[in-house]
């Protein structure tokens, strides 16, 4: 055609002669426009704000999973954040119809003197859309003690423990020939992995003995830590008996005594008249919930029905709910009836239910 002939060679005699016939049909024409001079023009006015460069989507954005520190004693509560970078020269937007979709999961993988896996100890998602701006960072603080893994590191006191925390955005499951895997949908972002260290209590006679006075001469603090040693205590001896010992372990004849005689004691953790001890109370009942109670601990636990602080008396409703037998609904419909506070009683009432 004659445009073609212009076009495969503008400054011939051909093109030239092409052009008069065109005007003599009565078009005009137009020459084809270059993009990379148009694209040039453009910078030259606009700067390159308008057509930003090309950033593959494995460098839009970086993840981390920060943990303060890497050994922590028994008893330690310890949370994380996740960290998410905007790397592009572009907002970077958090939703479901965005690249990240603000889904977030970690897994715990336990190993040392014991070995377990925890999936989705940490399930959440960001639940308003976000919007990073170009080279800033947003920071989600997470629980990492909690669930499974707070009852775990409790429960075994003397256990040395190293615990690895797995971070996956957005995942999804694949199914392999064997068992499901857990990977990012963003297959280019490899998974964030965090390991920490809980190291076991070495246990002496000097040391527990120790802790027991402190129920008399300590702080507040220093009887809720104790009350939270020695509940865990009873409970790694009652794990030890129910099978072979899962590692080695130190006790003595005089050891359960003594941690009972702390919670059952008229001057103990459950009982001490002093009345700025009621948040002691409340803690160590707390920490009861995974220990079995026998008669003489339900027994102790009940005499706080009658404390004259109300969460001490929520808290023995609550704990005895799910120790004690049916016998106990009597007590609860009592509760329900005539308890002072409000909170007790509808705790009472829901617990019934």
């Amino acid at each position: 055609t004659l445009k073609a002939a212009i076009i495969k060679d503008p400054g011939s005699f051909a093109a030239e002669r092409a052009k008069e016939i065109l005007a003599q049909q009565g078009e005009k024409y137009t020459p084809p426009i270059d993009p990379n001079a148009v694209l040039t023009m453009l910078e030259n006015v606009f700067g390159r704000t308008l057509v930003p460069a090309f950033t593959p989507p494995e460098k839009i954005f970086s993840v981390q999973l920060n943990i303060r520190g890497n050994e922590f004693p028994y008893g330690s509560e310890f949370g994380g954040n996740v960290t998410i970078k905007n790397n592009s020269a572009e907002p970077f937007v958090i939703s479901d119809d965005a690249l990240f979709k603000g889904n977030i999961r970690i897994d715990a993988d336990i190993s040392g003197d014991l070995n377990r896996k925890i999936p989705n100890l940490v399930s959440t998602k960001i639940r308003t859309a976000l919007l990073i701006e170009p080279g800033r960072s947003i920071l989600i603080p997470l629980r990492l003690i909690t669930g499974e893994l707070r009852k775990t590191l409790l429960t075994y006191p003397q256990a040395s423990l190293d615990i690895e925390f797995t971070l996956y955005l957005d995942p999804v499951t694949t199914s392999l020939q064997t068992e499901d895997k857990i990977a990012n949908r963003l297959t280019y972002l490899e998974p964030i992995r965090v390991r920490i260290k809980r190291p076991g209590i070495e246990l002496t006679g000097k040391y527990i003995r120790s802790r027991f006075n402190l129920i008399s001469k300590g702080s507040v603090g220093q009887k809720i830590k104790t009350a939270q040693l020695f509940t865990g205590l009873l409970r790694e001896q009652n794990e030890m008996l129910k099978r072979k010992p899962l590692y080695r372990f130190k006790t003595a004849d005089w050891m359960k005594p003594l941690l009972r005689n702390a919670l059952l004691h008229e001057s103990g953790l459950l009982h001490n008249p002093a009345n700025g001890d009621w948040v002691v109370k409340v803690h160590t009942m707390a920490e009861m919930l995974s220990l079995p109670l026998d008669y003489e601990l339900i027994s102790a636990v009940a005499k706080n029905l009658n404390n004259t602080n109300w969460p001490v008396r929520m808290m023995a409703v609550y704990l005895l709910s799910k120790n004690a037998d049916r016998n106990f609904d009597k007590v609860l419909d009592w509760t329900a009836k005539n308890d002072s506070s409000k909170l007790v009683r509808d705790m009472a009432i829901a617990l019934s239910r």
